[in-house]
């Protein structure tokens, strides 16, 4: 942090996970009786942007596996409605990191690597969601 306190460059790779996790926080807060916490939310972030790693920064068929293996071993499923992609996608529009408009990703390239200022279309991040819905129970 101390490196890059206004966050502009290193301190993004931090974000993997944030910028579709942030997004179903906020709709769940909207939504659900009982919200996501913070951790939920950036665990589901972090199992899109692992899909959307393997499209954009060709990250391994062995890194991706080893990363959903991890992490629906330990936590509990999140029921994604189709229904609000619409809304999902407007909240990750309108995300503090985005520096252009558009959407703004930090995405591994292998596990313990990050690219930082990704881009992803609306269609590959709504692949990612589905993959989440239909893959990670």
């Amino acid at each position: 942090v101390k490196e890059d306190f206004l966050e502009k460059n290193t301190r993004k790779i931090l974000n993997f996970g944030h910028t579709i996790g942030h997004a179903l926080e906020s709709y769940s807060m909207l939504h659900d009786k009982k919200p996501l916490l913070h951790g939920e939310a950036i665990y589901i972030g972090m199992l899109c942007e692992a899909f959307l790693s393997t499209k954009v920064c060709n990250l391994s068929a062995t890194d991706f596996s080893e990363i959903v293996f991890y992490l629906t071993t330990d936590f509990t499923h999140y029921s994604i409605k189709k229904s609000s992609y619409a809304d999902l996608l407007e909240y990750m529009r309108n995300d503090k990191k985005n520096e252009t408009k558009h959407i703004n990703f930090s995405l591994l390239s292998q596990i313990g690597k990050c690219e930082i200022n990704q881009h992803c279309s609306d269609q590959l991040i709504i692949e990612a969601l589905d993959f989440y819905r239909e893959k990670c129970r």
